[in-house]
């Protein structure tokens, strides 16, 4: 038809061929078509079953099947046209050397809603079941609702494809819900591919929506997004989503302005082969990467088993459970030169990495911020909780680190750290470490802060060295710390290892370990211990017993070496020692003990309690 107003109904076309639609051609026309089935036919060059030029399309429960078309749009191809497919099925259709097996788009515009789309190939190019591409430097947008995509395939964009124009590309503008995107294969982006050439006025947003069980060759099992805008993923499932060999096993995006993900799950993604990066999320050169209440288990990659994320400005993790995925490095989260990153209220836990890393492998440019986050059950060679390198600050408040593994504590020689922290500054605060295996605490920063924590439990089962705790660098304050029932009582196995220019110790406890006390053995030039009680020996050196003996307040527990000017007294009290329950019972002699200045006080205006919960931020 040509510049007419058509209704169609109740029609079926079959085993017809054209030059352009192989049933159907249409142009400068508008077209109410209900109830229409094409099926086995040609064209030439595009549209297997319609080709549609400057037209007003309205299909209603149209089914199109075994169409085939040597160019563009298997099924379907519109260009500078407005589509409108509501209801209807997409069975085997083809585009044998170009885009779109069922459906092609080219400067236009698409609401395809309730529809089945199954079987369609585009092998050798882009869009096995749906493709969109503009070159006209003008707005256009795809919108798809409960719409059940399986079985398409393409060398880009297994199901569906988005692309553009090199001089003037069009903004896409792509919705997505209530759908599935399942069972489809592509080299880049198995369930989408959406390259628009780095426009920042495109976007794409899903919602509602399952993809899964997809298989990529080089990038995104499920999703690969490049050069765009905004990205928005709201209560989605990426799931056993595959890439046989690159990055991005749920989801690869590089260069975007942002990427919001919320009340997500991913799990059961891979990627292997060489640079596979990003088990279930890999993101590259994007500026902001906002998740929050999402679920991130059971995916595996060589770097970030869960998360892979190499030059990004800010990260923000929020209410996050990242469970046992898998990686050589980074089994949880892997980072490489990011501007900042800021988890609050998440889990990590059970994560396994081959090499380092176990939950958090972190290289960050700039601030580290932890907030309210379970570290638990996690393994790696080394660093099986933690290891954060930030050009920064690190900052960790009411962080627990349990019962992390690090395997080469279980063989001599050395420092097998769980946790390991380096930045500019360090402020811990109201921070647990309990149950690990190997060295268990380490700070090496210009300047640190340790107030209100407690290390409790740690232990080696070979290692030459244990460390409760480890302090290096340069000026670090500990403040109302407890350090107990750590070690295991062979020699040089201490508790807490002091180093770098100076170190301060107020209002702590340590006791009921296992080893050595304090063992200052990186050549500190300033040691200062006030209001510090122990119940054990310490480091033989000179530096530590003068520090004790001329130090304001020390208390020596019965049974322990010193005496010097310190007061002994019986063995520390608290509510539950045996459940490593550390606040004080009224009878300990540790209540009332610290430092009477009245910055010291506790939250209750008395004088400092020591231990883990005295002082001024001692509630907790």
């Amino acid at each position: 038809t040509y510049h007419q107003n058509v209704q169609l109904e109740d029609i079926v076309i079959g085993g017809t061929s054209a030059r352009w639609g192989g049933g159907m051609y249409a142009k400068g026309s508008n077209i109410i078509a209900d109830n229409i089935v094409i099926h086995d036919t040609e064209a030439d060059t595009n549209g297997g079953a319609i080709d549609l030029n400057e037209v007003n399309f309205v299909a209603t429960d149209i089914v199109l099947a075994h169409n085939e078309s040597e160019w563009k749009g298997g099924g379907i191809n519109a260009e500078e046209s407005t589509v409108i497919l509501q209801g209807g099925e997409y069975f085997q259709n083809k585009s044998l050397t170009s885009a779109g097996g069922a459906i092609s788009l080219w400067n236009s515009d698409l609401i395809l809603t309730d529809a089945y789309i199954e079987g369609n190939t585009a092998l050798s190019g882009s869009g096995g079941a749906l493709y969109a591409f503009g070159d006209d430097g003008l707005p256009h947008s795809v919108e798809v609702s409960n719409v059940e995509f399986t079985d398409n395939h393409a060398s880009h964009g297994g199901a569906i494809k988005v692309g553009h124009g090199y001089s003037t590309p069009s903004l896409w503008d792509i919705t997505i819900e209530d759908s599935t995107i399942s069972e489809s294969t592509a080299f880049v982006g198995a369930a989408l591919d959406y390259n628009v050439g780095g426009n920042p006025g495109s976007a794409l947003n899903v919602s509602t929506t399952d993809v899964y069980d997809n298989v990529a060759g080089g990038r995104g099992g499920g999703f690969s997004i490049r050069e765009i805008g905004d990205v928005t993923l709201s209560q989605v499932s990426f799931t056993n989503n595959e890439v046989t060999s690159g990055r991005g096993g749920g989801l690869s995006l590089i260069g975007a302005n942002s990427l919001s993900v919320v009340d997500a799950v991913f799990a059961g993604n891979a990627v292997a082969g060489i640079g596979a990066d990003g088990g279930a999320i890999d993101v590259e050169d994007t500026n902001s990467v906002s998740v929050s209440n999402t679920h991130i288990a059971g995916n595996s990659a060589g770097r970030g088993g869960g998360i892979h994320l190499m030059g990004v400005d800010g990260i923000f993790l929020t209410e996050v459970e990242l469970l046992d995925n898998e990686a050589l490095l980074g089994a949880g989260v892997r980072t490489e030169d990011v501007g900042s990153f800021t988890v609050w209220d998440s889990v990590v836990a059970g994560n396994d990495a081959n090499g380092a890393g176990g939950g958090l492998l972190l290289d960050v440019l700039g601030d580290v911020v932890l907030e309210n986050v379970d570290v638990a059950d996690n393994e790696a060679s080394v660093y099986s909780a933690m290891d954060v390198e930030s050009g920064g600050n690190v900052s960790m408040q009411g962080v627990t680190v349990t019962n992390n593994v690090s395997t080469n504590a279980l063989t001599p020689p050395g420092f097998t750290y769980v946790a390991n922290l380096e930045a500019d500054h360090v402020d811990v605060s109201q921070v647990i470490v309990s149950e690990n295996t190997g060295s268990a605490f380490r700070l090496d920063a210009g300047t640190s802060l340790i107030t209100n924590s407690i290390f409790t439990r740690n232990n080696t089962q070979g290692s030459a060295v244990v460390g409760a705790l480890v302090v290096g660098g340069g000026q670090s304050e500990i403040q109302n710390i407890t350090v107990a029932g750590n070690g295991d009582g062979r020699l040089y196995s201490a508790v807490v290892y002091l180093g770098g220019q100076s170190v301060s110790m107020l209002n702590s406890y340590i006791g009921d370990n296992g080893a050595l006390g304090i063992w200052d053995t990186f050549g500190t030039t300033a040691l200062d211990l006030s209001y510090v009680a122990m119940d054990q020996d310490v480091d033989t050196g000179p530096n530590v017993q003068a520090q004790l003996q001329a130090g304001i307040g020390n208390i020596v527990v019965s049974g322990a070496s010193f005496m010097g000017d310190g007061v002994t007294v019986d063995p520390v009290q608290s509510v539950d020692i045996e459940q490593f329950d550390f606040h004080l019972a009224p009878i300990s002699a540790l209540v009332d003990a610290g430092d009477p200045g009245s910055v010291y006080n506790d939250t209750d205006g008395t004088r400092a309690d020591i231990g883990a919960y005295g002082g001024p931020d001692g509630s907790w």
